[in-house]
């Protein structure tokens, strides 16, 4: 899988290290399909590389939200 380092609300990158204490380059570069990779994209700290940069879910809207039935 190919991920970058995420970019903050201000256009800050993040600097995002390895397991081999490498910085992954801004942008992106193929990593295995690890915990420690996937730990990190539901952190936040990185991104899938082929998603745009300021990429984020629609917002939640009442309607989406299925309540109890009765």
């Amino acid at each position: 899988m190919k991920v970058k380092p995420a970019t903050l609300a201000d256009g800050a990158v993040l600097q995002v290290r390895g397991p081999n204490m490498q910085l992954l380059p801004a942008g992106g570069q193929d990593v295995p399909e690890t915990q420690f990779w996937h730990r990190r994209l539901l952190h936040g700290d990185v991104a899938p590389a082929d998603a745009p940069a300021e990429a984020e879910p629609p917002p939640l809207i009442a309607e989406d939200v299925k309540g109890p039935t009765q």
